[in-house]
C-alpha cells in the first residue's frame, strides 16, 4: 500500500516536470521553424526574381570572407565612351497568398476532439483523487502537501 502511495507521488511530481521541459522543446522547435520560414521566404523571392539560389546570403548563414590573393593588372587605356548602363526593371514583390478565414465549423471539428480529452483528464483526476480519500488511502497531511504542490505547479504555469 505505501509503495502505491509513492508512486502516485511520484507520478504526481513528475507531471509538472515533464511539462517544462516540453514547453522548453516547442519554444525551441519554434525559433528552428522561425529561421526555417525565413530561409524559405527569401529562396522565393529569389525564385521570383530570377536569382540563383547558389548567390543568395543570408542573416542566419553569411558566406565566409576569404581573401583572394592580390594581382597587378594593367590600367585600361581611358576611353571616350561611357560604359554600357542596362536599365534595371523594379523588384517585383512576391506576395504570400493570404490565409482563409477559418470558419466556426473547422474550429470545432479539428478542436472538439482536444476539449473532450482536457474534461476526461480532469474528471479522471477528480474522480481518482475522491476515490483514494473515500478509502483511506492519502490522509489529511498528504492531502494538504499535494495542494499545496499543485497550487505552486499552477504559480509556476501561470508565470
Amino acid at each position: 500500500m505505501v509503495g502505491w502511495i509513492i508512486l502516485a507521488v511520484v507520478l504526481f511530481l513528475a507531471a509538472p516536470v515533464s511539462a517544462v521541459i516540453a514547453v522548453m522543446a516547442a519554444s525551441r522547435s519554434r525559433s528552428e521553424l522561425r529561421q526555417l520560414d525565413e530561409r524559405l521566404r527569401i529562396l522565393e523571392r529569389a525564385a521570383a526574381a530570377g536569382v540563383p539560389p547558389a548567390t543568395l546570403q543570408s542573416a542566419a548563414a553569411p558566406a565566409p570572407i576569404v581573401a583572394a590573393p592580390v594581382e597587378p593588372t594593367p590600367s585600361p587605356a581611358p576611353s571616350t565612351s561611357p560604359p554600357p548602363s542596362h536599365p534595371r526593371s523594379p523588384p517585383t514583390s512576391v506576395q504570400s497568398p493570404t490565409p482563409q478565414a477559418i470558419g466556426l465549423e473547422e474550429k470545432f471539428g479539428t478542436r472538439w476532439v482536444v476539449w473532450v480529452g482536457g474534461v476526461a483528464l480532469a474528471l479522471g483526476g477528480i474522480f481518482l483523487v475522491r476515490y483514494t480519500i473515500q478509502q483511506g488511502l492519502i490522509g489529511p497531511g498528504v492531502r494538504i502537501f499535494l495542494g499545496a504542490l499543485l497550487a505552486l505547479a499552477l504559480v509556476a504555469v501561470g508565470e
